[in-house]
């Protein structure tokens, strides 16, 4: 299963983390803190990039190659793409099908962040751009302040 977007993923921490807040004199409260912690570190680790990389423009021809062989992908790892593998560009650069282009639903552009989601059907997801993952209560005094 594909990660979901970082727009998405964003709103929803963010509806959860002020729901949080407005009801901060709740017994309990320190509990769902301290979950919400946990999980802002389980999330923005999840989107953790495997490999920065270069595409170079109409030099693969499609993810098929780009995953395998002498592909971008595949070379920028040092090993065959996986699911779940996730990778940002730092230009425009896509394969010659434009199948980043496809997946984004507009031009590639660098700090995309893309994620490998099948192999066999060569799949990938965008999920956003580098520093997209920005939730309002982010900051551990945040989550303190709404935990006391």
């Amino acid at each position: 299963m594909a990660l979901p977007t970082m727009a998405l993923l964003n709103t929803a921490i963010n509806n959860v983390f002020a729901a949080l807040a407005d009801r901060k004199i709740r017994p309990g409260n320190r509990a769902a803190v301290q979950s919400m912690q946990e999980m802002y570190t389980a999330l923005t680790n999840a989107y953790d990039i495997d490999v920065n990389l270069t595409v170079s423009d109409a030099t693969d021809a499609d993810l098929g190659v780009f995953f395998v062989t002498t592909g971008g992908l595949r070379v920028a790892l040092g090993r065959d793409a996986a699911v779940g593998d996730i990778f940002s560009v730092n230009g425009s650069g896509d394969t010659t099908d434009d199948a980043l282009e496809g997946a984004k639903g507009s031009a590639v552009a660098a700090t995309d962040l893309f994620e490998v989601t099948n192999i066999s059907t060569e799949a990938v997801v965008y999920l956003g751009q580098v520093g997209d993952l920005d939730f309002t209560g982010e900051e551990t005094a945040d989550f303190v302040s709404i935990g006391s």
